[in-house]
């Protein structure tokens, strides 16, 4: 069957081999001052040093977190609720300026110029469901936000404190939230002068609370999906990287579903049958996906904008294929790893081979984020983290590290801190891992970017029982090639590899190959190949005939990774290889010139 050819978005070369280093730059700044002894407030005054370290580790971008201005009223809500060693939450924004207490745009550019001069990227967040609790937005166009005109719950009442900033409205949340009684789903917004009232719901992904520092946007109008895109491109002159907040959200399925529900079916957000809508008058109001939207607005910029999105709720592949979206969130990675569903994290990976290849190649993959726990509480700091985050820099993808990882801290930073709680240390042997192992991998990133010469392998115990537990995988750039194995189980395996799952090539249809073609090797007697362990150093050989007639057998410990790279193709005129082919049995050695002297 002949597959669909999909409208990828374009990409630059420099989109493949990014890897991003995320801060939360408040936490950051503070952690800054301390390593070097002085006041490191603003942007500015990030030192060069610490820029030089960061490229020198090969991360090339940084993602900060918490960089624009914040709604005051997200700090008073969390003081009156007993959290008084804070700052408003990083997502409860008050407009897309940069904070004045980091210095403001002046002091972002600085920064920017600083970056760039050593091939660093700046990425920001944009936060497109909802603003902050006061927001200019909301004192400026009211109308913007999901509201009604009476309070959805009759026993609500809003006699709290006044959150807001603006001396012309009034801001208050329900009562409820105070005493822990209600979860607050609308805020009272009044107009001072008049004395109008509305009842605007928080932002809301109903599968938990509502985020009651926040104001949700209502992107059934068009003029407030014009206001977002124009706000992104203006985003888009100070980053190059923009990361999308809970992206899935604003599709028309979900926006519908969350917020104008079909008339008689149930919507996780309390009360919103009051604006029940039949499909066609929603589709009137909403004909379009945001995103495309998004992405034809944006498309003759004349910065280019390289967007990543959160994105859950299955609703991955579609932002890839269909909504124009640059990167998204790979939680299947990070989930099924951690939890050793290996047979289910192949059979992913198969699935997309079959679909398109180019799918793998627009995932961010990641161990951790900022919503989620630090790897040092998920995946330790042992072989198990050290094989996944192989698996990570090696896949086609963007790799995301967070914040504290190649520290080895296990504190998880709150959107609301503006310094770390616990005064950890960086822990020097997890970092000196990372110097040995991972840091000079990552300088290899085009070798593995790529989807061209991806070919997934099955892990032959026998010769019909495959070992689920191990990845292999072959990928390369112009005529490298690199082999990468990894066991993620703590068990002791031995397999072999003969030929690669399907996968849909250019022409689209479907192929397997050969684990000496994925390699270069040729099949032939005269032909012998020296190539190299990554970690260890030592070198090996293979007959070009015999890995065609046998595959290649190897054996990995519980959570161990293998990387052989370096493959030198020899042409055996005076059987002087083949000799020695017989004598090293598969033993690594250090020098070939040096075996060969000593025959």
């Amino acid at each position: 069957m002949r597959k669909r050819k999909l409208n990828f978005s374009k990409d630059k070369a420099w989109m493949d081999n990014t890897i991003i280093l995320t801060k939360h730059t408040l936490v950051w700044l503070y952690q800054l001052s301390k390593k070097y002894n002085k006041k490191i407030t603003t942007l500015d005054k990030i030192p060069n040093e610490e820029l030089k370290e960061i490229v020198d580790r090969n991360f090339n971008a940084i993602w900060l977190i918490g960089i624009w201005e914040r709604s005051t009223g997200s700090k008073k809500i969390k003081e009156l609720t007993a959290n008084k060693d804070c700052v408003s939450s990083a997502y409860s924004i008050y407009d897309y300026k940069i904070a004045k207490n980091l210095g403001g745009e002046k002091s972002l550019k600085v920064l920017s110029k600083k970056a760039e001069n050593f091939g660093i990227k700046l990425a920001c967040d944009f936060v497109p469901n909802h603003t902050g609790i006061n927001s200019e937005w909301l004192f400026k166009h009211p109308d913007y936000f999901i509201q009604t005109g009476i309070s959805p719950f009759k026993n609500y009442t809003f006699t709290g404190k006044n959150l807001s900033n603006n001396k012309d409205f009034e801001i208050r949340i329900e009562d409820g939230y105070y005493s822990y009684k209600d979860a607050a789903v609308v805020f009272q917004f009044k107009e001072k002068r008049t004395g109008k009232a509305r009842y605007i719901y928080h932002g809301n992904d109903g599968t938990n609370m509502p985020w009651n520092d926040t104001a949700q946007l209502d992107l059934s109008k068009a003029n407030v999906r014009k206001a977002l895109i124009n706000k992104i491109k203006n985003i888009g002159k100070l980053f190059p990287i923009i990361r999308i907040d809970a992206a899935m959200m604003l599709t028309k399925y979900h926006f519908a579903r969350l917020w104008y529900p079909k008339p008689y079916e149930y919507s996780p957000i309390p009360s919103r049958h009051i604006a029940a809508t039949v499909e066609k008058e929603f589709n009137k109001k909403m004909p379009n996906e945001f995103w495309l939207e998004l992405k034809n607005g944006i498309k003759n910029t004349k910065k280019e904008i390289f967007l990543f999105a959160e994105t859950y709720w299955m609703t991955e592949w579609d932002f890839i294929k269909n909504l124009g979206m640059n990167r998204v969130y790979n939680s299947a990675f990070m989930n099924m790893l951690l939890l050793e569903k290996n047979y289910d994290y192949h059979l992913y990976i198969k699935h997309i081979l079959n679909e398109n290849s180019e799918i793998l190649k627009r995932f961010v993959n990641y161990l951790s984020n900022p919503d989620e726990e630090p790897i040092a509480n998920k995946f330790g700091k042992g072989d198990k983290y050290l094989g996944v985050s192989i698996m990570m820099l090696t896949l086609p993808g963007l790799p995301l590290f967070s914040h504290g990882q190649i520290e080895g801290f296990y504190e998880k930073y709150g959107m609301e801190y503006y310094r770390p709680h616990y005064d950890e240390k960086i822990d020097e042997i997890f970092l000196d891992l990372h110097r040995k192992e991972i840091f000079p991998l990552m300088k290899c990133r085009k070798l593995f970017s790529s989807v061209k010469n991806f070919n997934l392998f099955a892990a032959y115990k026998t010769k019909r029982i495959i070992e689920e537990n191990v990845f292999a995988y072959t990928n390369g750039i112009g005529k490298q090639r690199v082999l990468v194995l990894y066991n993620n189980k703590l068990k002791t395996t031995k397999f072999t590899l003969i030929n690669s799952y399907t996968k849909i090539n250019s022409d689209y249809k479907d192929i397997s190959i050969n684990i000496g073609k994925a390699l270069n090797i040729k099949n032939s007697e005269r032909y012998f190949y020296i190539y190299e362990d990554y970690k260890t150093k030592l070198k090996y050989m293979l007959s070009g005939n015999e890995v065609h007639k046998k595959g290649l057998t190897f054996k990995l410990q519980g959570y161990e990774y293998k990387i052989y790279l370096k493959f030198k193709e020899i042409f055996d005129r005076k059987c002087t290889y083949k000799k020695l082919y017989k004598k090293l049995k598969g033993k690594g050695f250090v020098s070939i010139k040096g075996i060969i002297n000593l025959q």
